[in-house]
């Protein structure tokens, strides 16, 4: 395994890089030793196979430490965190207040109950669609009863 600043050399970028350099450098890399370049000469298609492999570790090697590298670089340090006083604190960690609902709690109950059957029924009719003779039996079986109602009824 290289080490990062061999990874970053690979690419043509400083270790210091953003991950849309990083992304951009990948980019154009690609477009130029893309093995489909190089069709009509089979040795310059085989060394454009190797540095494109070459490009690919690279890249898949940097991804994970630009972006925890950028994460560090924009995060607070702790100095600029205690200085801000408590009041200031309260109120960027202020959460917005949600509308209030205009439906009753029962209302609400009934609502959350349907959404939850919802998935049920969902999956009924699809394993219903799915199965041409199931479809064939439910509408048979919702005619005999049909008929049978109004005999009755």
């Amino acid at each position: 395994m290289k080490s990062v600043n061999e990874y970053c050399k690979v690419l043509g970028i400083d270790s210091t890089a953003t991950p849309e350099d990083l992304k951009k450098a990948y980019r154009d890399l690609v477009k130029q030793w893309h093995p489909d370049q190089f069709q009509n000469n089979s040795r310059l298609q085989g060394n454009a196979q190797e540095k494109l492999q070459e490009i690919n570790e690279a890249y898949r090697q940097l991804q994970p430490f630009i972006l925890k590298s950028q994460k560090r670089r924009s995060s607070p340090s702790k100095e600029s965190k205690s200085s801000a006083t408590a009041g200031q604190r309260r109120v960027n960690n202020a959460r917005p207040q949600r509308a209030a609902s205009k439906f009753t709690p029962s209302v609400k109950r009934h609502v959350a109950a349907w959404r939850k059957s919802q998935y049920s029924i969902r999956r009924i009719i699809l394993l219903t669609v799915s199965d041409p003779w199931l479809i064939i039996i439910v509408v048979m079986f919702m005619f005999v009863l049909g008929a049978i109602l109004d005999w009755f009824c």
